[in-house]
């Protein structure tokens, strides 16, 4: 009898952590939306579509099947956050530092630098990152001329191997 108590413990525990990481990731979705809706950066169409894109997530983060494991809730955190890791622009600060405000545990990402600190693009996901970033993060003097030339080079070479 005493192991069950213990057992039942600890689920009640996981789903109370599973719980905190569901509310943060709706916190994280209000924060989202409300940055791209003030957004400068973003046209009319460009908005409504992001935005009806989180409405999206969070509806299906609201829904009980869909979060029940705690993999499938990493998956919509992804979802929600890791776009904010991917641009270097004005709404990502704001973005990171309403989230931070908030008390939200997520981690801010730097692909750029761990890319090129560890000197290969790990996945395809990392891939588009920097694809899609090395010219802006070198035309804003987030990196040098030297680091967006061995990026390229990391591109080249993940391409041929993939």
């Amino acid at each position: 009898m005493k192991s069950r108590k213990k057992v039942a413990r600890r689920s009640n525990g996981g789903r109370k952590g599973h719980a905190e990481r569901a509310a943060q990731l709706r916190k994280a979705i209000a924060i989202s939306a409300d940055v791209i809706r003030n957004s400068k950066s973003f046209g009319s169409t460009q908005k409504e579509t992001m935005l009806s894109g989180l409405e999206s997530i969070r509806q299906l983060s609201s829904a009980a099947p869909s979060t029940k494991t705690g993999k499938s809730l990493a998956y919509i955190e992804q979802a929600v956050v890791q776009p904010w890791n991917e641009v270097a622009n004005e709404d990502a600060e704001k973005f990171w530092q309403a989230a931070t405000a908030a008390g939200l545990e997520y981690e801010r990402r730097d692909v750029l630098r761990d890319v090129l600190s560890r000197k290969r693009i790990k996945d395809q996901p990392e891939f588009e990152v920097i694809v899609d970033t090395v010219d802006a993060s070198e035309d804003s003097g987030k990196i040098t001329g030297e680091e967006a030339a061995a990026l390229r080079k990391m591109i080249v070479a993940f391409e041929r191997s993939h």
